[in-house]
């Protein structure tokens, strides 16, 4: 029985001293880019690989998968999902960076900042739309755009490009803020590059660019009627003027309008979308190759239009697909991850775990 327990104990003492050592071994990420594909579940990233538009999703070499409830649904919305990221805490749909009481939460850019990292976000939504909001803004409703842009004007964040000009100006300089307020006036005293179209984005001096503020669109992206406003272009300078810091960036990316396709049951128009959002992982993930401190994260906030792929009426690979909703849906969503400290990102988890994971990556640094 002596000679069972001391055996015991001595596998005990091997399984913890692996368990250390592994920890020690896993590479810990100078800088973090989380893409976010607004609605895109499995079914989605599936459809894009087999279609011929997701080549990249195949280059990763950890993954999980994500469950996304609420604190008040099984079936989450935008901001709630990206309140879990950025705070590492579950709230209820429609909250943007605060708890089920409506208190304020730190926030993810915050604890980014302290550590004196640049941070970016981009989307092809509106700036001020639910997911990009969440890193840098606390109100009780997501639709309060107008106070979303007030407090990201406000922030510490670097690096913005998107849609949503409208909030950010008064009406007299032909904008729909009501409080007067010129808000890319103000950001230019705090040191921002204000940029208004893609082809002076593209022409930025990335070398001196610190602080830019780019709003493409009055509203949302519409990439059918600007071909210019490619996900992956925007990556790229994004990366390009962060990566200047020493000490590291934090970078979202949201393809905001795979969810928005998808909700139209629109397939076509959601294969399109998603071969944007293909076409910026690859730049990152190029990126990765000569970055070796780069981890870089795949997921969704939520799947939807309930996607079901098929099979066809031949013996081909070809598939049909079906939807089942016009809302989202409760299922998991996947979780991809590559470079530095991928390994801690496999599995199974909850939505504001996996949030817990990137902020305390960017806090023990």
């Amino acid at each position: 029985m002596q000679f069972k327990f001391k055996l015991y104990i001595q596998i005990i003492l091997t399984i913890l001293v692996g368990i250390e050592v592994h920890a020690k071994s896993i590479e810990k990420p100078k800088s973090i880019i989380l893409f976010i594909g607004d609605g895109m579940g499995v079914s989605q990233v599936t459809a894009a690989i087999m279609n011929n538009v997701g080549s990249n999703f195949m280059r990763f070499t950890n993954g999980g998968l994500v469950l996304t409830s609420s604190s008040s649904s099984w079936i989450t919305d935008s901001a709630a999902s990206a309140t879990a990221w950025s705070t590492g805490v579950k709230t209820y749909n429609k909250a943007i960076g605060v708890d089920d009481d409506k208190n304020d939460l730190k926030l993810l850019v915050d604890y980014a900042s302290e550590k004196g990292m640049s941070t970016g976000l981009i989307a092809t939504s509106s700036i001020t739309h639910a997911t990009p909001a969440a890193f840098v803004a606390s109100v009780d409703l997501r639709k309060k755009e107008f106070e979303i842009a007030l407090q990201m004007s406000e922030s510490e964040i670097d690096l913005i490009i998107g849609g949503g000009l409208k909030f950010f100006l008064p009406k007299v300089d032909k904008g729909e803020r009501r409080d007067g307020r010129n808000l890319l006036n103000e950001m230019k005293s705090k040191n921002f590059t204000v940029v208004y179209d893609m082809e002076d984005l593209m022409s930025l001096d990335r070398e001196k660019t610190e602080k830019v503020i780019a709003l493409l669109s009055y509203k949302a992206f519409n990439k059918r009627e600007n071909p210019s406003l490619k996900l992956a272009d925007m990556t790229k300078v994004a990366i390009e003027i962060l990566d200047k810091n020493e000490k590291g960036f934090f970078l979202m990316v949201e393809g905001s309008q795979i969810d928005w396709e998808a909700h139209d049951n629109d397939y076509k128009e959601m294969l399109f979308q998603l071969e944007d959002f293909n076409e910026a992982l690859g730049v990152a993930l190029d990126y990765a190759e000569t970055k070796k401190e780069l981890l870089i994260l795949v997921t969704a906030d939520h799947e939807t239009g309930g996607l079901t792929l098929l099979q066809g009426r031949d013996k081909s690979r070809e598939f049909n697909e079906k939807w089942s909703t016009h809302g989202h849906s409760g299922s998991s969503v996947p979780l991809l991850a590559a470079g530095a400290g991928s390994e801690l990102f496999g599995g199974v988890m909850e939505i504001d775990e996996l949030g817990r994971r990137i902020i305390s990556l960017i806090k023990n640094r």
